[in-house]
């Protein structure tokens, strides 16, 4: 303090000191030395953020339920039966009407599991009725022309009545209707399969429908019967 040269002034009640500014410039301030980080609001709060995000890194991962992978299902299909054949035992009153006959022939080139069934008893009707000269004698000399000319050939789709194929011993004294209905129980019961194959007799005579159909096996008309498979085939 001796070598500065100082005023003081007294300015009311206030001490006022003027240092030289010479001797100021001549005076450095000692550096000032600061241990540690420089403390600052941002930088503390930078810190403070960097630290927890590495905390966050540093835990674990919370535990997930596993996710089951995703299964289509497809819709419940009904299984599709295999067609198998049709035996349809053909009755005298269709054979001689010539509609229903053209009809029939015309399904067997349309459906070739259908197999036309002829039997011993529609055969000796057929010959009772050849030689009368009208329109159904006619008819009867062509269906036995039509039956021959099938056998020989071996026509898969035809199929006539053999001596031993009958379901009860003693058909002869079973009446006609009977007879064929005998010959369509012996194909249900011994040639078809139960599983995929069929058997009707195709007859418009109302008596021989009932015991048919009191047998459990169906019977209808050639005409009916090409409806009924123009049904199943849509």
């Amino acid at each position: 303090f001796s070598r500065t040269e100082r005023r003081v002034q007294l300015v009311g009640s206030k001490l006022t000191v003027a240092v030289d500014a010479t001797e100021a410039r001549k005076t450095k301030p000692a550096p000032v030395r600061i241990h540690g980080p420089i403390a600052s609001p941002l930088r503390d709060r930078n810190r403070q953020s960097s630290l927890h995000a590495t905390k966050t890194t540093q835990q674990a991962p919370p535990l997930k339920a596993p996710i089951s992978p995703i299964r289509i299902i497809s819709p419940v299909q009904a299984p599709v039966k295999k067609r198998g054949h049709v035996y349809a035992v053909v009755d005298t009153n269709q054979v001689v009407h010539r509609q229903c006959m053209l009809q029939l022939l015309d399904l067997c080139d349309e459906e070739p599991m259908l197999i036309v069934c002829t039997s011993r008893a529609l055969l000796a009707e057929l010959e009772g009725l050849k030689n009368r000269r009208d329109e159904v004698g006619i008819e009867a000399r062509k269906a036995i022309n039509y039956i021959n000319r099938q056998l020989t050939k071996h026509d898969p789709q035809f199929r006539h009545q053999r001596m031993n194929e009958k379901l009860f011993g003693h058909t002869e004294r079973l009446s006609r209707d009977h007879q064929i209905m005998d010959y369509g129980l012996y194909l249900r019961e011994k040639v078809a399969k139960p599983e995929t194959d069929e058997v009707l007799v195709l007859t418009q005579d109302a008596g021989l429908q009932v015991a048919i159909r009191a047998e459990g096996m169906p019977c209808m008309t050639v005409p009916q019967f090409a409806d009924e498979l123009r049904k199943r085939r849509f």
